[in-house]
């Protein structure tokens, strides 16, 4: 019994000191997965919650990030199969004192795959949505002249990507925790 109390209390002061972090998952419902890579001060393995589909996913995540400071983020993985895989960009979440989910936005901008091809790294190209992406709304933002989307972890931006059996991929992007004015900003209908 202390040890279920303990492991909730765990779960519960884990889940609300999280802070906004960058994420990348990738995915497949047919495509082995295997990680590529080692993040200093995060992580990058076969979730083990994903119980028999952990080698169809790879899920990253890097150290906190600080508000309005863009930093160079990357997660490489080596498909075992030709096929297709989803990249998830994303951010996290934490628990208010009433167990509320509080979204940890994150800002992401120029994507570069290497093994792959992207659709629209940049998110220049598109009105209301960035061609190519799968987002939903008020993720498509624009500062400055420049374009660039905010996700966090259940408000994803999504691609499909083609991979080819044992070639290397590898995701370079940059990221930010999302600051007051990215969190007001709504730009797609």
């Amino acid at each position: 019994m202390f040890s279920k109390i303990i492991a909730v209390l765990f779960v519960f002061a884990g889940c609300s000191l999280m802070a906004a972090a960058p994420r990348i998952d990738i995915l497949s419902s047919n495509v082995k997965l295997k990680p590529a890579s080692k993040i200093k001060g995060g992580y990058c393995s076969n979730p083990a919650w994903m119980k028999k589909k952990k080698e169809f996913y790879v899920s990253s995540q890097g150290p906190q990030l600080k508000e309005g400071e863009w930093v160079d983020y990357e997660v490489s993985f080596i498909p075992e199969t030709d096929g297709v895989v989803v990249i998830r960009l994303m951010g996290n979440c934490h628990r208010d004192k009433n167990h509320k989910m509080i979204p940890e936005w994150v800002c992401w901008d120029d994507v570069v795959i290497e093994g792959a091809e992207v659709v629209n790294g940049d998110f220049e190209k598109g009105a209301d949505k960035p061609s190519g992406w799968r987002i939903g709304k008020g993720q498509y933002l624009s500062k400055d002249g420049n374009k660039y989307i905010k996700a966090w972890h259940n408000r994803r931006a999504e691609q499909t990507i083609k991979v080819k059996a044992g070639q290397k991929v590898m995701i370079k992007a940059r990221a930010k925790k999302a600051d007051a004015e990215d969190k007001k900003i709504v730009s797609n209908k």
